[in-house]
């Protein structure tokens, strides 16, 4: 365990994800957490949407990692094994739907666009808690917010997992020492293949680049950072960048928004 790490808090477990109760399309809940991590691996028979209004939430699962902005949502298809982090401070919106109801939405884990009408029928969900009934008004409500996360849009931040071990070690290494420009040779031999081999091998793991998957592991330590108050060009230089116009642009062609940009979308959330 690293000295970060041992610093986390470990949560309580959620029982909620576990009721199995029908008649509860939604069970939703809200809770403050500051550099913590989900108690151990674990899986649930409803689904679940998670939503921070300040911070940033990391889930990984066995087929790969997202990184979630206040901009956005990760939506967890029933039964999906998955581990969630909360580096810095974390306000934190999650809905239980039960499994009857995630048919309609997608089947594997997916970041969403949470729009301002969205946002508030998340906020308004907690605030109305589990104690309804089929048929009543804050039943409906449940139903109405089920067809907007439906209808929401996804984004393209996931960062796939490799299983193959070689490429493991390459991208454990990256993720320990992110680079802007990593040295594919010092890569192709820390995993004993090839330069080719390894491009080759790369694509057919994780169904993107080796320069791509970087660039997306690139994004996911920055906006950890950016969201935690360091400036963009102290962001760019650990990110191995010798100046911020190169950063911004990477940072751009990925999310389609600026660093600064993004910031005020959070900010304006």
């Amino acid at each position: 365990m690293t000295k970060h790490a041992a610093k986390q808090t470990r949560l309580k477990p959620v029982t909620d994800g576990f009721r199995v109760d029908e008649d509860l399309p939604v069970i939703p809940i809200k809770f403050n957490a500051t550099d913590a991590v989900s108690a151990s691996s674990h899986a649930h028979p409803r689904g679940q949407l998670i939503y921070a209004s300040r911070g940033v939430v990391r889930v990984v699962t066995p087929v790969g990692t997202w990184i979630v902005p206040p901009t956005q949502a990760i939506w967890i298809p029933p039964n999906i094994e998955h581990d969630v982090t909360f580096p810095g401070d974390v306000a934190l919106f999650s809905l239980f739907v039960a499994n009857s109801k995630c048919q309609q939405l997608s089947q594997t884990c997916a970041v969403l666009k949470v729009s301002g009408l969205l946002r508030e029928l998340i906020i308004r969900a907690c605030e109305l808690g589990d104690q309804y009934q089929a048929g009543d008004a804050s039943y409906r409500f449940m139903q109405v917010l089920i067809d907007e996360i439906v209808r929401a849009e996804t984004t393209e931040l996931e960062l796939p997992a490799a299983a193959d071990l070689r490429l493991v070690k390459v991208t454990d290494a990256l993720s320990r020492n992110p680079q802007a420009s990593p040295d594919y040779e010092q890569l192709a031999e820390l995993a004993c293949i090839s330069v080719r081999t390894l491009a080759r091998l790369f694509i057919q793991e994780t169904g993107m680049s080796l320069g791509t998957w970087n660039r997306r592991l690139l994004v996911h330590k920055a906006i950890v950072q950016l969201t935690s108050g360091k400036s963009v060009t102290t962001v760019a230089l650990n990110m191995g960048y010798k100046n911020p116009t190169s950063f911004v642009e990477m940072f751009r062609k990925t999310i389609g928004v600026s660093p600064k940009r993004y910031l005020i979308e959070i900010k304006t959330q």
